[in-house]
């Protein structure tokens, strides 16, 4: 479902969230904002029952705040989150670790701070990384190249 680009205001409706065929959902620059409904992956096990999976999802550009679902973590078919430029201030960088299809993650321009969370160079699909404009903290591993071979580009606080 793509409704970028239009002047969509307020919370996003959690029955967008009750579609078992949704496999792509891009919310990109619109006024929403509120937190990241709670129930974004409520109907995971029937979508996985049925074979269809979320594989992309866009809520870049809007002002959602607060934190990510911690259930986002269930979405393991994933390939594309695209979070930034939010307000979001709290991640569970931890769930992310069962997402081992993704492929771009992207949290710059949020207000999250802290450690940069080491779980996110075990996801060796990554190609990119966005954690920029951000309070984070620390630096990379070492070893980045080794764990992250598919890895093109990172954007960070510098």
């Amino acid at each position: 479902m793509y409704v970028q680009d239009n002047a969509l205001k307020g919370h996003v409706p959690v029955t967008v969230f009750n579609m078992s065929s949704l496999t792509m959902l891009s919310l990109y620059e619109n006024s929403l904002n509120g937190g990241i409904p709670d129930n974004i992956c409520q109907h995971l096990p029937n979508i996985q029952e049925l074979n269809l999976e979320l594989l992309e999802l866009v809520l870049e550009n809007n002002n959602f705040s607060g934190s990510i679902p911690k259930n986002i973590g269930n979405l393991t078919q994933l390939m594309e989150i695209y979070i930034a430029y939010n307000n979001v201030n709290s991640v569970h960088f931890i769930l992310f670790g069962d997402l081992q299809h993704l492929q771009v993650f992207s949290f710059g321009v949020n207000n999250l701070n802290g450690p940069i969370p080491s779980t996110i160079f075990n996801m060796s699909m990554l190609t990119a990384i966005s954690l920029a404009s951000n309070q984070l903290s620390g630096g990379l591993p070492a070893d980045i190249g080794l764990r992250l071979p598919n890895l093109d580009a990172i954007y960070r606080n510098e």
